[in-house]
């Protein structure tokens, strides 16, 4: 009960600490890329957490980033959690019954890297808020010019690659340890 209690308390800090980095140091950077670190947070916990804390982690980032953060009215409130629901669809890890009926149906009853979905994870939402930002500026009469696609482009490669970098250390962080290879789980 315990370790469940220390978990829980650090994927607190890690979301808070997450936001804090977010506004202060990633806004300071002297670069034209938005890193988008809550994204990144939030696909760490979309792989290795349930459903309903990826909810949760999404609602309290929508929260803080709408109430503190300058932007589009309602995007950041409405965005994250939805965001991180949609993506626990299909990057969270599968339950024991879903894998048994998997195998039962003669498919491959078993769940992808942690190593892979974490970065697809960060990758697929860091594309759905850019083409949300992409489609908000294109229905404010604004003529939309191949800059703004690089720039999305750019924003979202950054952020994948910084969940790559960021995943190692935050599932140690979050108390996941390295995945088990079979030989090693066989004796």
């Amino acid at each position: 009960m315990r370790n469940v209690f220390w978990r829980q308390i650090r994927l607190l800090l890690v979301v808070f600490i997450g936001y804090l980095f977010h506004v202060t140091v990633m806004t300071q950077l002297d670069t034209t890329v938005s890193i988008n670190l809550p994204l990144v947070i939030l696909s760490v916990v979309i792989v290795g957490y349930p459903r309903y804390k990826a909810f949760w982690v999404g609602a309290v980032y929508g929260i803080l980033l709408e109430t503190m953060v300058p932007g589009v009215k309602l995007l950041n409130l409405v965005f994250y959690p939805i965001c991180a629901m949609l993506m626990s669809l299909f990057f969270t890890d599968k339950s024991a019954a879903r894998l048994q009926y998997d195998m039962s149906n003669h498919r491959r009853g078993r769940n992808r890297s942690v190593y892979l979905r974490t970065p697809l994870c960060a990758l697929c939402a860091a594309l759905l808020y850019e083409a949300v930002s992409i489609i908000y500026i294109a229905m404010s009469s604004a003529e939309l010019t191949s800059a703004f696609f690089t720039r999305a482009l750019t924003d979202t490669l950054m952020t994948t690659l910084t969940a790559v970098v960021l995943m190692w250390p935050l599932r140690r962080l979050l108390g996941f340890g390295a995945p088990v290879s079979k030989a090693m789980a066989k004796g």
